[in-house]
């Protein structure tokens, strides 16, 4: 059966025309979702995040490169010092200062970030600009989803869209079901050891990136990095 066009498919049902500029890779899941649901079947809702976290997180073909390529061509690109991070989602390339001592460590974070520092000497290096954030590799797909189910409420928004960032500080992540979860995903990152741009996800597909197979977890496997404190 010949692959539809993007045109084809959303004259069938299986993709909206706000849809249509996403990632291949993300327009994938989309089109699968609606061949399971129906033409125009709503995403961003209950159904839609469980059955993205069911069928994404098995899927062991998806290329890491090929995920950088194609956010970097269809999303925004940031640095660390572009205001406005907090309460968004970044891919990014990661090195760690310290990465000798650690148990196993993600090379392509995947981060809500919540907050953001400059090092004075007692707390973090001194002049060195520090990002605090939800890193979602470290969280087994489930438990992704139940964290998601619980930040999400904390959107600026009625729905998510473009612009839709979420209301996040390290209060409030104390505050919910999903605190622990949490805790165990919060890392810290230097900005001056990201070695790519931040790659900002448009909230529309958070449903779907955030189940991505593409962590390069190293010195570790997923069931060392997903391991509760």
């Amino acid at each position: 059966m010949a692959k539809l066009t993007i045109d084809e498919q959303i004259e069938q049902g299986l993709l909206l025309t706000n849809e249509s500029k996403a990632p291949e890779m993300v327009r994938r899941f989309i089109t699968k979702y609606r061949e399971t649901y129906g033409p125009k079947a709503k995403r961003n809702i209950r159904r839609s995040n469980e059955w993205f976290m069911q069928r994404i997180s098995k899927d062991n073909r998806i290329s890491k490169d090929k995920a950088f390529k194609q956010f970097g061509e269809s999303f925004k690109s940031r640095t660390p010092k572009d205001r406005g991070l907090i309460g968004r989602m970044f891919l990014y390339k990661y090195d760690p200062k310290h990465k000798e001592t650690l148990p196993v460590w993600d090379g392509n974070p995947l981060v809500f970030f919540f907050n953001t520092f400059i090092g004075d000497g007692n707390y973090g290096e001194k002049g060195v600009q520090y990002l605090l954030g939800i890193n979602v590799h470290y969280l087994r797909p489930r438990d992704r989803l139940f964290l998601f189910s619980n930040i999400v409420k904390f959107n600026n928004d009625t729905a998510l869209r473009e612009k839709s960032r979420l209301k996040l500080t390290w209060n409030v992540l104390k505050s919910f079901a999903a605190a622990q979860e949490a805790q165990h995903a919060v890392k810290m990152y230097r900005a001056d050891h990201i070695r790519t741009q931040l790659i900002e996800i448009n909230p529309r597909y958070w449903e779907v990136v955030m189940f991505l197979q593409i962590q390069n977890f190293v010195k570790g496997s997923n069931k060392l990095a997903w391991k509760r404190k």
